[in-house]
């Protein structure tokens, strides 16, 4: 049984409760049969009695104030001490929990490791047996070859303990569900790959002859072809050798009539030429009769209009003479005849040309 004071005993103690309390109680009960005030000395009786308690109160709290200013000092002085004693132990505590900390910690990584490894050991074995179990969706639609090397795989898988532990019953009993699974689906494929084999066949033999006949269609055609185009190559020639022959004979008459043509301008060439010959002898006997002196008597009247002269005219004659309608000469031609007939020289001649018709006619 503990001896210590409570709080409010120590409360008690530090106020003089046990020597004050019925000092007060009896003062209390001094003023009881004051009701009312009435005159001058119940005020006084009142105000003495009044300022009494009042005295005795604030005794109280002045004591009440000491008391407690005292505990806050102790209490600032316990918690100065308090902080000193802490201050010797608290480092030493936290190196020694701290090393325990690490220990735990270190501890309980370990622990954490070896649930790891364990929860990716049972992990990989439960992959390995579903990864059994999928080896038969694996095999939809494929071959039966395929099929067959997997149920090979599947029976050369050893159920031991380092592999599949506590799961080698799991581990039998999805390999044995799929081999079941697969072999049937290797039946099934079996078969659909023997009648596809026979459908295939069978296309192809149809196939085969569809195209021997599609073969045998296009070398007919290909000799229907070559017939046709050897009588198109053979029609050509012989149209082209009509053609040709046609040619031949339009040229020959063309030559022909050139020719006659050259020979009729030639003989009209030497008939023009015999008459220049004869008017030349002409002309050369007026310029003899016209070379004998004859007084004549000079008339200035006015220029008429321009007339042709007769050298003019007599070119134009023998012009036309020459080249009658539709043959035309060069003015090349015309020149040297007309220079030979008046014994001019050419350019003379051509300045006459050029007077007449225009420069445009020795273009």
């Amino acid at each position: 049984m503990t001896t210590a004071l409570t709080l409010p005993q120590r409360a008690a103690v530090a106020l003089g409760t046990a020597e004050h309390e019925k000092d007060l109680i009896a003062l209390v009960a001094q003023s009881a049969d004051i009701v009312s005030v009435e005159n001058a000395d119940g005020r006084e009786q009142a105000h003495r009695v009044g300022m009494t308690l009042r005295n005795a109160r604030t005794g109280i709290t002045k004591a009440g104030k000491l008391a407690r200013d005292d505990a806050t000092a102790f209490g600032k002085a316990v918690i100065a001490e308090e902080k000193r004693l802490v201050a010797i132990v608290e480092p030493e505590e936290a190196r020694v929990l701290g090393l325990r900390d690490t220990f735990d910690a270190a501890e309980q990584a370990r622990k954490d490791a070896l649930i790891a490894a364990e929860r990716a050991r049972i992990d990989g074995i439960q992959a390995d047996i579903q990864a059994i179990r999928n080896v038969t969706l694996t095999m939809v639609g494929k071959s039966s070859s395929s099929m067959w090397d997997a149920i090979e795989l599947l029976d050369q898988i050893q159920f031991t303990e380092e592999r599949f532990a506590k799961f080698k019953p799991d581990a039998a009993r999805a390999v044995g569900d799929a081999m079941d699974a697969i072999t049937g689906m290797y039946r099934g494929a079996k078969e659909a790959e023997e009648v596809r084999i026979q459908q295939e066949k069978d296309a192809a033999a149809v196939l085969l002859k569809k195209q021997q006949a599609e073969l045998a269609e296009q070398q007919a055609q290909f000799k229907r072809d070559q017939i046709a185009a050897a009588d198109a190559e053979q029609k050509r020639r012989d149209l082209v050798e009509v053609e040709r022959d046609q040619m031949i004979d339009a040229q020959l008459k063309v030559d022909a009539k050139r020719a006659q043509e050259q020979r009729d301008a030639q003989a009209k060439i030497d008939a023009a030429t015999e008459a220049l010959r004869v008017e030349r002898a002409d002309l050369d006997a007026q310029k003899a009769a016209l070379a004998t002196p004859v007084p004549v008597e000079v008339v200035i009247v006015p220029e008429p209009e321009r007339m042709p002269l007769v050298s003019e005219t007599a070119g134009i004659n023998f012009i036309k003479k020459i080249a009658p309608p539709p043959f035309r000469p060069t003015a090349e031609e015309v020149i040297r005849v007309l220079s030979a007939h008046y014994a001019e020289p050419v350019e003379t001649v051509a300045e006459w040309l050029e007077s007449m018709f225009g420069a445009e006619f020795l273009a």
